[in-house]
């Protein structure tokens, strides 16, 4: 078996929902928990409220499955990105020599 994988993202976005409204919804549609949301005052989309959605560490393998649930979600919310949002994408292993070496 190779390295145990970890990883975690941060994703901007803007949305005319307030955060607590969309944490509550992300939840209950996707099953997805643990999610925080945080404004974010460096993006600046044309929606009401900007952010980013902060997912708690899994798994490599769940975490992907969740971001691709995340992204669908998003699209059938109203989420918008645009050139002021990104996505962040943090990686451990079990073995910190590997996770120095990247």
């Amino acid at each position: 078996m190779g390295p145990r994988k970890k990883v975690g993202f941060e994703l901007e976005f803007g949305s005319d929902t307030s955060f607590n409204t969309l944490r509550r919804k992300m939840a209950k549609e996707t099953g997805i928990t643990g999610i925080k949301i945080h404004e974010d005052y460096s993006v600046e989309t044309r929606k009401k409220f900007n952010g980013e959605f902060v997912t708690p560490v899994w798994n490599l393998g769940e975490g992907m499955k969740n971001l691709h649930k995340m992204f669908r979600w998003m699209r059938k919310n109203d989420i918008v990105t645009d050139s002021t949002t990104g996505l962040h994408v943090n990686v451990s292993f079990a073995n910190k020599e590997l996770t120095q070496a990247i």
